[in-house]
């Protein structure tokens, strides 16, 4: 099933995404100026996602949150997701305005304490994302099975894993 597919998107809260539902594609998309870009949020377990080949960019705006802290500054976000792939994306230019959930190009976060799920068995694979702040990828520790290879970036969060080459 094909969620989002040629969407161009600019300025709104968040772009499109699809909480509760598994077994998605978002290709070929353009995103720019909103809060988070693609997303794969889990407030269930949630997965079998497939965001491939879009560009998204300057998401830099801030969205506020019921549950916490507001969204702003995510270019693709993994959020208590399973068996998602993130493959050949290019992000840029994505910095918070606010403080934030979580803030970088490409982020892979837990949602469990919003009754959501760790992020378990993604691959995030050659994608480019440069000029975001503070990463070009971040992730908040939690989860497992999770497969981060060949993206040109040059900062991940935390640094000491290798996931950023520059080709």
């Amino acid at each position: 099933m094909v969620l989002d597919e040629g969407v161009r998107q600019q300025g709104q809260g968040t772009s499109p995404s699809s909480t509760q539902l598994s077994a998605l594609t978002c290709r070929s998309s353009f995103v720019r100026a909103t809060a988070a870009g693609e997303g794969a949020p889990g407030d269930l377990p949630a997965g079998n996602y497939r965001i491939t080949d879009n560009q998204v960019w300057a998401n830099n705006t801030s969205c506020p949150s019921s549950s916490g802290l507001p969204a702003s500054g995510i270019g693709i976000a993994l959020a208590g997701v399973h068996d998602t792939l993130v493959l050949d994306n290019k992000v840029s230019g994505i910095v918070t305005a606010t403080a934030s959930v979580a803030h970088g190009g490409i982020v892979i976060i837990s949602t469990k304490s919003t009754t959501g799920a760790d992020p378990a068995h993604n691959t995030v694979l050659d994608n480019t994302a440069h000029g975001n702040k503070p990463s070009g990828i971040f992730w908040d520790g939690t989860g497992f099975g999770n497969k981060v290879r060949h993206n040109n970036c040059a900062t991940a969060i935390p640094t000491t894993l290798g996931w950023c080459s520059h080709h």
